[in-house]
């Protein structure tokens, strides 16, 4: 019997929690005839001396503020979105980036490579993705140079 009214109580207050479902209203309570425990948005057909009258609480609202996670991730997903587009451009085109200024030999193409995967590191996901704030962090994601200068000796 309690249970039953744990569970009509819950399902209430869930109604409750839902403003366009459940306009502001009052609750009825009230015991019934062989003891079990009522409650209802409506009064029962007859009403019972015992049954009481109470506002429905206010529904909790959460307000909707993004974390600085979320909003800087936001904000900095165009670029992100910007850096995949030309990234795949220069790969379909099958024309390998321009090295870093200074940087025209394959020793200094292979360590800005390195120290380009080494700030990028921290910031790849599972799934082998990069979070948005990585291009932020490291600049643009070098290509392997290992096509025009072979492998790193």
């Amino acid at each position: 019997m309690r249970t039953q009214h744990m569970r009509l109580l819950a399902l209430v207050l869930a109604a409750a929690a839902w403003p366009g479902i459940v306009p502001a209203a009052d609750l009825y309570r009230w015991v019934d005839d062989q003891g079990r425990p009522h409650i209802s948005d409506r009064p029962p057909p007859n009403p019972p001396a015992n049954m009481t009258r109470e506002p429905m609480p206010a529904p909790v609202t959460i307000p909707k503020q993004p974390t600085q996670a979320q909003e800087r991730a936001r904000q900095e997903r165009p670029r992100a979105l910007e850096n995949e587009r030309d990234k795949d451009t220069v790969q379909r085109a099958g024309t390998p980036p321009s090295p870093p200024a200074g940087s025209q030999d394959c020793k200094a193409r292979w360590d800005a490579y390195q120290r380009s995967q080494e700030c990028f590191a921290p910031y790849r996901t599972a799934d082998a993705g990069l979070k948005p704030e990585a291009f932020a962090a490291c600049g643009p994601d070098l290509v392997d140079p290992s096509p025009d200068c072979g492998p790193l000796r």
